[in-house]
């Protein structure tokens, strides 16, 4: 696979040392500590985490106050865990001595010759190992809103909640025959579909997401799962039983995309083109009694779900039993303007779960009451913040 940021080659073997290294550190249960930042008032909601942490029941995507306190605190008297967290999962730089004391000298200056490891007043890694359940996936470090990388790739928390959410909804013992992760990514949605199916598809647009796939297929299941290149069902053969997708969903303007965003842009201004053209291929692609997740936004306008109103006749259409399962309602911060100008009041985040049964039927389940009214609220709040300021 080939890197952007240093123009050489990511040596498969040189990775695959690299994850002998943190196995040996415990490296995956640093997935219990939140990393994503939020605002310090909220510092109160951390007392339970303390309590998870000891317990290793967190997430790595999870949010916190005190990102950093709690890393502290849970890798406390484990100096190669943190040399390895910090490197490999945060992108903070650690000094020379706890690199090599992490990897060895050997492995230490062959990362540095290839580029996979930079040395500038300490090391920092060009690659992010993100752990989940036994599996690590390799990707692109943390960029943030700032990227700076085409075809960036990486793992992100509404992975986790997809799959967090496909593992309540169905039973622990419903198998199936073939299963398909389909905008794939990293890939880690057929990861979470291993014990359930007999064979899994992995489909990808971009070839750079399906380069660092591999990497991960070889990591960690060597042969389980058919990694294809596909834009969307376009080289896509056959039906599946289970399809789970986290496409694009956000929205943004068409002179604003870029090879910078296309994982994350959705098609047309307000996101929902890819989502909805994923749900109207479930009428080809998903076998009958079939089941389907598939994360989305929908835009809020004038107190009209957008999304729902579009997929009502594709439901109708292909006997799929919709269900859209809300999770989050907010801005999409980097598009509040375009928000405006299309009088988007909020985004609904929905899972858009599905059932193929002949019924033609959809239905929504949106958070409890007080916790919508708290997210919307303040959604609405920072929009008129905007406003003002602009």
């Amino acid at each position: 696979m080939r890197s952007d940021k240093t123009n050489g080659s990511f040596s498969l073997l040189k990775l695959k040392q690299i994850t002998v290294r943190l196995n040996g550190v415990d490296y995956c249960s640093t997935q219990s500590i939140p990393s994503l930042k939020r605002p310090f008032w909220k510092v109160i909601l951390e007392l339970p985490r303390l309590f998870y942490l000891k317990n290793k029941t967190g997430q790595c995507f999870a949010p916190s106050a005190i990102p950093l306190f709690l890393a502290n605190r849970f890798l406390r008297g484990k100096p190669k865990l943190r040399s390895a967290y910090f490197l490999f999962f945060l992108h903070h730089k650690i000094s020379e001595k706890e690199a090599i004391d992490l990897l060895g000298l050997d492995l230490y200056e062959s990362l540095i010759i290839e580029g996979l490891l930079i040395n500038s007043d300490g090391i920092i890694s060009n690659v992010r190992f993100v752990p989940w359940s036994n599996f690590l996936f390799v990707s692109d470090h943390d960029e943030g809103s700032s990227r700076e990388t085409d075809f960036y790739v990486y793992v992100g928390g509404d992975s986790t909640e997809l799959i967090s959410f496909v593992n309540r909804r169905l039973d622990i013992s419903e198998t199936f025959h073939r299963g398909l992760d389909l905008c794939a990514g990293t890939s880690i949605q057929s990861y979470n579909l291993l014990n359930r199916c007999d064979s899994i598809v992995a489909a990808e647009i971009s070839q750079r997401a399906i380069d660092y796939a591999a990497v991960s297929s070889e990591i960690n299941s060597p042969g389980k799962i058919n990694i294809v290149k596909s834009d969307l069902w376009q080289n896509l053969e056959g039906t599946f039983d289970i399809i789970i997708s986290n496409p694009p969903y956000v929205p943004a303007r068409l002179n604003e995309v870029s090879p910078k965003i296309l994982d994350a842009y959705g098609g047309s201004d307000l996101g929902m083109d890819i989502p909805i053209k994923i749900v109207e291929g479930l009428g080809r692609y998903l076998e009958g009694g079939g089941y389907s997740a598939v994360l989305a936004a929908s835009p809020i306008v004038n107190g009209k779900d957008l999304l729902k109103e579009k997929l009502r006749p594709i439901a109708k259409k292909h006997g799929l039993k919709v269900i859209l399962h809300a999770w989050k309602y907010t801005n999409f911060k980097l598009n509040m303007e375009l928000q405006s100008q299309n009088k988007v009041s909020y985004f609904t985040f929905y899972i858009i779960e599905s059932r193929k049964t002949g019924s033609g039927s959809i239905s929504t389940k949106h958070l409890p009451l007080p916790a919508k009214l708290v997210q919307i609220l303040v959604s609405r709040i920072s929009h008129f913040l905007f406003k003002i300021k602009k």
